[in-house]
């Protein structure tokens, strides 16, 4: 009954036949690769949501970013970095209408961090790589009290999993401010910052331990610590402290409390029922310790995300693994501000479910984003994950109107663009396509395609292009192509 009543978004590759359907009970893209969702955030009434995909390749990640509304009807989608290995890790909106989206791209043998200024069709304004002759991840983006973008993460030596934490200051424009690191040791990383209410910021990560790596591998050293860091506005450190056990605890998200203080989420295995557990604490405003409750039975339980209701309680997303099978569902816990828990929920079946990341709706329930391994919706080894409980902890379907949205990668392009038409699949259509530029001049046509196409833009000059897209009830749908050499 489980994979009746989410919606899953099954990334598909380009050579295999696209199939993005909706039935009563269902809503998915079939393909090839690991699609993974990582991070939602709100944007408006919508969602934004982002992660990892293989559309074009078999053997090198994307990133993909995506807006959808509470119902789950898709706005636009994105992809991004089909030449080299990318991954989006988090997103956030702002009130200028601006995206701010980071990760990593694989250049010169190394993980580059990078943040992207997106707008709001999904297109970037502008990218920006910050570490020198230094490998890393950015794992979390926020838009700052005065309109513009912070960023961190974590840098290291090229080949190595031991790194030192960073966090980047950026105008509304995209341009970097200043560039912090921090740490004392060659083993710490920074997976959630936000900016306080003094206009500082906190920065929360893990000393001595390594949380990224799939579930069965979150750590690679013992005894390692849950890591906070408090700065001024410009990013100087006013005082750090750990919170750690006789043995290994980790976090992984951070978010402002009313009273000034901060909720904190991960795992640990110095308390609690199991081998791992999620484990939620609350310290005051400079830090202490002020409560911690551990969720989970006997076997692992690992925090990822959290997020606060308008009704003013937390909900806890995660994964539970079993160690007979090794299976995992995604582990949703519901608690009061005080961190006490209102209902806890195993979501799964015969599969794995992972859920990565939260946030809550209009009517105080949730959605969940994550990864499946259920490849009976497509071709790939993890198929990425959306999934609605209200605030009962019941499943809502998420329904889907009929639309058409279409991916064009890259945007900006140099020689060649990807065009896929993705769309409620009850009936086959085919398509014109005509190019145009600035000017309204046209300049190339199309009939009778597919949903997916190649348009060479290799015969034509740096500059402003306009793709319109005409279906059979003759609609027409407008992007905006840049083509720079």
């Amino acid at each position: 009954m489980f994979r009746e009543v989410f919606l899953f978004l099954c990334l598909y590759f380009l050579t295999s036949i696209n199939l993005f359907s909706q039935n009563q009970e269902n809503i998915y893209l079939s393909g090839n690769g690991t699609d993974k969702a990582h991070s939602i955030t709100k944007n408006g009434d919508n969602y934004l949501i982002c992660g990892s995909t293989r559309l074009s390749s078999t053997t090198s990640n994307e990133a993909i970013l995506f807006e959808m509304t509470e119902s789950g009807i898709i706005v636009w989608t994105s992809i991004y970095g089909y030449e080299n290995s990318t991954e989006a890790f988090d997103v956030c909106s702002s009130a200028s209408g601006k995206i701010g989206l980071t990760g990593y791209k694989w250049t010169d043998f190394m993980h580059d961090p990078f943040m992207y200024l997106v707008g709001t069709d999904g297109d970037i304004i502008k990218e920006e790589y910050i570490l020198d002759n230094m490998s890393g991840i950015g794992f979390s983006v926020i838009e700052d009290n005065d309109g513009g973008f912070s960023f961190s993460g974590y840098s290291a030596q090229n080949g190595t999993l031991g790194g030192q934490v960073f966090l980047t200051k950026m105008n509304n424009y995209g341009d970097v401010l200043w560039t912090k690191e921090y740490g004392d040791t060659p083993e710490e990383h920074f997976y959630s910052h936000i900016q306080t209410q003094d206009g500082g910021y906190l920065l929360l990560g893990t000393q001595n331990g390594f949380m990224f790596n799939f579930i069965w591998r979150e750590f690679h050293t013992t005894n390692s610590s849950i890591y906070i860091i408090k700065t001024d506005s410009h990013g100087n450190e006013i005082w750090n402290t750990t919170i750690s056990g006789e043995y290994n605890d980790l976090a992984k998200c951070v978010k402002q409390a009313l009273d000034g203080g901060y909720y904190i989420l991960g795992s640990t295995q110095s308390i609690g029922a199991g081998s791992f557990d999620m484990y939620l604490i609350k310290i005051n405003e400079n830090g202490e310790l002020e409560w911690e409750k551990t969720f989970g039975q006997s076997d692992f339980e690992y925090g990822y995300d959290m997020c606060i209701t308008e009704d003013n309680y937390l909900y806890c997303c995660g994964v539970s693994r079993t160690m007979e099978t090794e299976s995992v569902d995604i582990y949703i816990v519901k608690t009061d501000l005080e961190g006490n828990m209102i209902w806890e929920k195993y979501l799964g079946g015969e599969y794995s479910e992972y859920g990565y990341g939260i946030e809550s709706t209009s009517t105080n329930g949730c959605i969940i984003v994550g990864a499946t391994n259920d490849i009976s919706f497509g071709n790939g080894s993890y198929n990425l994950l959306v999934m609605k409980l209200n605030r009962y902890g019941e499943i809502e379907k998420l329904e889907n109107g009929d639309f058409l949205d279409i991916s064009v990668f890259p945007n900006p392009a140099k020689d060649f663009v990807y065009i896929n038409i993705l769309k409620d699949y009850q009936y086959s259509y085919t398509y014109s396509i005509v190019l145009l530029d600035i000017m309204g001049k046209e300049l190339y046509r199309q009939d009778n395609i597919n949903d997916s196409f190649v348009l060479n833009v290799s015969q034509f000059t740096t500059g402003v292009y306009i793709l319109v897209i005409n279906d059979k009830n003759d609609e027409q749908y407008i992007k905006k192509i840049v083509i720079q050499k």
